[in-house]
């Protein structure tokens, strides 16, 4: 098969059953993390979401578009719960969320990631971090930036491509134009479907072992039942000894619940690996070498990222067997076997091309959003603490409080710690 040809069928089907073959292995990122990879994607990603989409990262799947407000608010705060269950979106008599991006109620941990969001912003406003709509708008949305940055990016980003992007600056390929290239929506973004766990258990400690399998978390969408209310203790850690459950490892095997995703308005179950393999193909993504090559052509100096292209199989790799030679392996799988080569132990991130087409997209997705942590070009940590004024030092405050410097500067366990102290 010569490089550059599309995938042939047989390949295709080798490469379906490859990636459903193995045993997953869990990492040492907090499980919540998918889910913020999720409410990133539906944010700048287009899909049947029923709204515009997009691809700077504004939050508009959970505010909506400036002008399209009103359904959402009761004045200055978000409307919250229904008449099923007060913690929970709010949804019209059919049990269909009020929100302006439908995927967002596709499962029960992004539905509740949503409602997460929404009562921070609430909180903003009852706490006096915030007096308007507009000023708690700015503020989730700076600091939802500052969580991905400092925190979901720093976890996962290799780390030379973190600080070449996020903190000396360095230049980048340039991937992004007027829409998101399909390296990253079809491709290398897409690496959070390896991350998901076969069964997530939501509360109850008294059960450490109780687990709600995946298919019974992706529903139709209506209310949630007591039972879903999800303890986010369970998915973010608390930033000392953590106590949340882990994701998966981003590597070359996915779980067999997410060939059997069930999504509102649709016949079929689908399956993500195939989905994935078919959109890549008909969208003429390259392969991982030619996506190396194309940055290379394009002056990326790939060594110094320390970016190395892939020679050979994982021993534990279920590509191994699909027969694909590594020159014409689609860059989705291509990027999931460099997480797992360069992954030892514990450690759970993406390898540094996955990184690379990553950090240069999101970091324009942010750089160029109508609210930006970005201020001339520039990202600097401390002058957007200052702009979130007393939320912004609260947080720095609780994220010092075990007395060191905490290597992630912004974490969901500080937003989440905030939250419980003032508001619950």
């Amino acid at each position: 098969m010569p490089l550059g040809d599309p995938v042939p069928d047989s390949v295709f089907n080798a490469l379906a059953k490859a990636l459903g073959t193995g045993i997953p292995l869990s990492g040492n990122i907090e499980a919540g993390y998918t889910y913020i990879g999720q409410l990133i994607a539906h944010d700048i990603v287009s899909g049947d979401s029923g709204r515009v989409v997009s691809p700077f990262l504004s939050l508009n799947s959970i505010y909506g578009a400036p002008n399209c407000q009103a359904r959402y608010f009761s004045g200055d705060r978000f409307f919250i719960g229904n008449p099923w269950h007060a913690a929970d979106l709010p949804r019209d008599q059919n049990g269909v969320a009020i929100i302006p991006d439908k995927r967002n109620d596709e499962n029960v941990i992004i539905s509740q990631l949503q409602l997460l969001w929404m009562r921070f912003h609430n909180f903003l406003l009852d706490e006096g971090y915030a007096q308007t709509l507009r000023e708690a708008r700015e503020k989730v949305c700076l600091l939802f930036q500052v969580v991905v940055i400092e925190d979901f990016l720093k976890q996962l980003l290799h780390e030379q491509v973190h600080t070449h992007f996020f903190v000396t600056g360095g230049a980048g390929p340039g991937l992004t134009g007027e829409r998101l290239p399909p390296e990253f929506t079809h491709a290398a973004f897409r690496f959070g479907h390896s991350m998901a766990r076969q069964g997530y258990q939501l509360q109850d400690r008294s059960d450490p072992l109780r687990e709600r399998p995946l298919l019974q978390l992706f529903r139709a969408q209506r209310p949630i039942t007591k039972d879903e209310v999800v303890d986010w203790s369970f998915f973010f850690g608390d930033g000392v000894i953590s106590r949340a459950q882990e994701a998966q490892k981003i590597d070359t095997f996915v779980v067999a619940s997410m060939r059997r995703i069930h999504r509102p308005g649709q016949d079929e179950d689908i399956d993500i690996i195939r989905t994935n393999l078919m959109v890549g193909r008909e969208a003429g993504v390259p392969t991982g070498y030619e996506m190396m090559s194309r940055l290379t052509d394009a002056g990326v100096d790939l060594q110094s990222l320390g970016i190395e292209k892939l020679t050979g199989y994982a021993k534990r790799s279920g590509l191994a067997s699909s027969g694909v030679d590594l020159s014409h392996l689609p860059l989705w799988p291509y990027v999931l076997e460099e997480a797992m080569q360069e992954n030892e132990g514990r450690n759970s991130g993406l390898g540094g091309l996955g990184s690379l087409i990553c950090a240069d997209v999101l970091r324009t997705s942010i750089k160029y959003a109508p609210i930006s942590v970005f201020q001339n070009g520039i990202y600097d940590f401390d002058a957007v603490i200052a702009r979130l004024g007393d939320l912004g030092r609260d947080l720095v405050d609780l994220g010092s409080a075990n007395g060191s410097a905490p290597t992630r500067r912004i974490q969901m366990s500080q937003i989440l710690k905030l939250f419980n102290e003032k508001g619950e």
